[in-house]
């Protein structure tokens, strides 16, 4: 099984307002998500801004006899802390569905996401799965800060971008090593193990705003 993972950077980039070059991102994962692993990335935006943050598999549920994995990801703002977002995702026919979403801004206790909110970002990500190709380009040895892996080489295109993506079943989390485009590059900086959940405190339902009243 090979599904692309560039839906959930959709929604991380609505929701955390992280770089555009995320957008661009269609990653083919690996079958088996490896629980308590993780990366830390550096991403470099084309204009040579950087920043860091954290991808991690931190958790395993079974819903309506599904298998999912609470995928989390963490970015560090400059002078306010970090973001966190947690994901529980199931696979079906081999495309990812995301089934809850928790997010914790820096110094804010968790929020839980509407069904309301969930719904629209459902018909994004079918949207982007249904404009989206990707194809092989070959098996490579790549280096990057976090070490030297054995990786498969995609090229992928979305909206009339084209991005190349390393992935290597020896990977972090998801596999992802390396990714480059016209909007910047995503390398690991280091492979993490032992990985839990960073968010603290008992989630709350995200009040949505009623617009006209």
């Amino acid at each position: 099984m090979r599904w692309k993972i560039a839906t959930i950077l959709s929604v991380l980039i609505a929701s955390t307002a992280m770089p555009s070059l995320w957008a661009q991102g269609h990653w083919w994962d690996h079958p088996n998500p490896k629980v308590g692993s993780g990366g830390v990335y550096r991403i470099t935006t084309k204009d040579g801004h950087q920043s860091e943050m954290t991808w991690a598999i931190v958790g395993k549920d079974t819903l309506g006899g599904q298998e999912g994995y609470w995928f989390e990801e963490r970015m560090t703002i400059p002078g306010h802390g970090t973001n966190i977002t947690k994901l529980l995702m199931v696979f079906t026919n081999g495309k990812p569905d995301i089934k809850e979403m928790i997010m914790q801004p820096p110094g804010r206790p968790p929020m839980e996401m509407p069904l309301m909110m969930m719904g629209m970002m459902k018909k994004s990500m079918q949207s982007a799965i249904a404009n989206s190709s990707s194809t092989t380009v070959g098996i490579e040895t790549i280096t990057v800060p976090g070490g030297t892996f054995l990786c498969d080489h995609l090229r992928s295109s979305a909206n009339g971008v084209t991005s190349d993506e390393w992935v290597s079943k020896s990977g972090p989390a998801f596999g992802l090593i390396k990714t480059a485009s016209a909007q910047g590059t995503i390398e690991l900086e280091k492979v993490l193990t032992g990985q839990t959940s960073e968010i603290t405190g008992t989630p709350k339902q995200m009040n949505m705003p009623m617009y006209g009243h």
